[in-house]
C-alpha cells in the first residue's frame, strides 16, 4: 500500500517561530480556541479554588480601600489641626489614621499569603495534569517532538497562569471595586469633583490598558513561542556538545542559540516601550485629574459650598485612588501574555492519543 502523509504534529517544534528549519512567525489567527476560550479554561482551573481567591480579592480590597482612607483621613487631620481645636475634638481622626496606616500593611500582606497560597495549589493541579498526559503519549506521542519546547511548555508556560490570578484578575477586580467607592466618596464630598475623579480613573484604567492591549498584542503572543524556541536550541546544545563538536556543527548551533536570544530581547524591550507609554498616560491622567479636583474644590469653598478642612480631601482621596489603576497596563499585558501560553499548554492537554483503543475487546487471530 501507498505510504500515507504522516499527520500534522500539533506540538511539533519545527513549526516554532525561531526554530533552525526557518519557519514562519506566529500567526494570530493560529489559535485552536475561539477568542476568549483558553482564558475561560484557566479560569476553570481556578474553580477548585475559589474559596481562596475570593478570600484573596476581598483583602486586596481591603488594602486598596485602606490606602484611601489614609490619605483622605489624613488631609482632613492635617487641615483641622491647623486651625488649633482641642485635642479630644482630633482623636477620633487620629486613631483613624493609625487604623488604615496598620491595615494596609496587614491586609495587603495577608493577601499576598492567601493569593499565592491559592495560585500555587492551581499550579500544582496543572503541573500535574501536563505531566500525566505527556506520560501518555510518551514515547509514540513525542517522537517528533523536541525536548526544550515541552521543557517550555511544562516550566515556563504552567508558570505563566500565576500572572492570570496574581496581576491581572485579583488587582482588576480590587481595582473596580475601590475606584467605585473612591467616586462616590469623592462625589458626597462634591459632585464636580467626583465627575472629573470618574473621568481620569476611566481614562487610566480603561482607555489606557485597552491602548496597551492593542499596542502589545503581536508582541505578547510571540513571548511565549520565542522562548520555547530559545530553551529548545540551548538545551540542545548543552546536551549535544560532545556530537556537536565532533560534527564541526558547534559554531551553527551557537549561532541559533543566540538569534533566539537576540529575538527574545527584541520582543523584551518593546515590550518594555509599551509599558513606559502607559506609565506616562497613567501619570499625566492623574496628574490632571488632581489638579482638576484641586480648581473645582477651591472654588466651592470660595462660594461657600465646601469647607476648607475638607479641600485637602478631595485633592489627596483621588491621588490615593490612582494607585488601585496605576498598574492596570501591565495586567492586561499578562493577561494577553497568559493566553499564549495556556494555547501552548492546551496542545499537550488536548493532543490525540498515540495509539487508538478498541471499543471492544478483539479475540486474538488464530
Amino acid at each position: 500500500a501507498p505510504d500515507r502523509p504522516a499527520p500534522a504534529d500539533p506540538l511539533d517544534p519545527g513549526n516554532a517561530p525561531g526554530d533552525a528549519a526557518g519557519t514562519a512567525a506566529p500567526d494570530d489567527t493560529a489559535a485552536t480556541a475561539p477568542a476568549g476560550g483558553h482564558l475561560r479554561r484557566v479560569r476553570e482551573e481556578g474553580l477548585a479554588r475559589r474559596g481562596r481567591l475570593l478570600l484573596a480579592g476581598t483583602l486586596g480590597v481591603l488594602a486598596l480601600a485602606s490606602a484611601v482612607g489614609l490619605m483622605a483621613v489624613s488631609g482632613w487631620l492635617i487641615s483641622r489641626a491647623s486651625e488649633q481645636p482641642p485635642i479630644l475634638y482630633l482623636m477620633v481622626a487620629v486613631t483613624a489614621t493609625r487604623a488604615f496606616g496598620i491595615g494596609r500593611a496587614v491586609f495587603r500582606y495577608a493577601e499576598r499569603l492567601v493569593s499565592h497560597d491559592a495560585v500555587l495549589r492551581i499550579l500544582e493541579d496543572v503541573r500535574v495534569r501536563v505531566f500525566r498526559r505527556l506520560e501518555r503519549l510518551a514515547p509514540g506521542g513525542l517522537r517528533h517532538r523536541r525536548r526544550g519546547d515541552l521543557l517550555s511548555r511544562l516550566v515556563s508556560d504552567v508558570d505563566a497562569y500565576q500572572d492570570y490570578f496574581l496581576r491581572w484578575l485579583l488587582p482588576a477586580a480590587a481595582a473596580g471595586a475601590v475606584s467605585l467607592l473612591a467616586v462616590g466618596f469623592t462625589g458626597w464630598l462634591l459632585p464636580e469633583a467626583g465627575l472629573a475623579l470618574a473621568v481620569g480613573l476611566a481614562v487610566a484604567g480603561l482607555a489606557v490598558p485597552l491602548l496597551t492591549a492593542l499596542v502589545a498584542r503581536r508582541t505578547e503572543r510571540e513571548l511565549a513561542p520565542e522562548r520555547g524556541a530559545l530553551t529548545t536550541h540551548a538545551v540542545d546544545l548543552l546536551t549535544g556538545t560532545g556530537e556537536l563538536t565532533v560534527a564541526g556543527a558547534l559554531p551553527a548551533a551557537t549561532e541559533r542559540v543566540r538569534r533566539a536570544d537576540a529575538r527574545l530581547t527584541g520582543i523584551a524591550g518593546r515590550s518594555a516601550a509599551v509599558v513606559a507609554l502607559a506609565g506616562a498616560l497613567t501619570t499625566l491622567a492623574a496628574g490632571l485629574t488632581v489638579t482638576a479636583a484641586a480648581f473645582l474644590g477651591a472654588q466651592a469653598v470660595h462660594t461657600g459650598r465646601l469647607e476648607g478642612v475638607w479641600l485637602a480631601v478631595v485633592v489627596l482621596t483621588p491621588l490615593a485612588a490612582f494607585e488601585a489603576v496605576t498598574d492596570l497596563p501591565q495586567a492586561v499585558r499578562h493577561r494577553q501574555r497568559v493566553r499564549r501560553a495556556a494555547e501552548r499548554v492546551h496542545e499537550v492537554l488536548d493532543a490525540p492519543e498515540p495509539v487508538a483503543e478498541p471499543d471492544l475487546p478483539v479475540d486474538p487471530l488464530g
